[in-house]
């Protein structure tokens, strides 16, 4: 599902105004919450949600936060960004 809020990128600093949940069964329709993993659609590196100041915001995903991921979501961001990659290089190539 794809959601309707701002947010910048805090490695490529790159803005998108349409945010989306991993969900495989997309029967999550609720936005982004604190916690939550993004990545980024430009740069493919995965950031996370956070309030500060009443604001949501994206910042850098620290690698024992990764750690603590169970397996299974590991491997579930793993394929999202895999997939991202491939659809990536196709992109590049159609414009070569």
């Amino acid at each position: 599902m794809i959601h309707q809020i701002t947010a910048t990128c805090p490695y490529c600093h790159k803005v998108t105004d349409a945010q989306g949940t991993a969900n495989i069964a997309d029967t999550d329709r609720t936005p982004p919450r604190a916690g939550d993993f993004t990545l980024c659609v430009y740069c493919g590196q995965f950031g996370v949600w956070t309030v500060i100041a009443d604001r949501q915001i994206v910042r850098r995903l620290q690698r024992a936060e990764w750690d603590a991921l169970p397996l299974k979501e590991r491997l579930a961001l793993t394929q999202l960004l895999i997939g991202w990659r491939l659809g990536q290089s196709q992109r590049d190539r159609q414009r070569n």
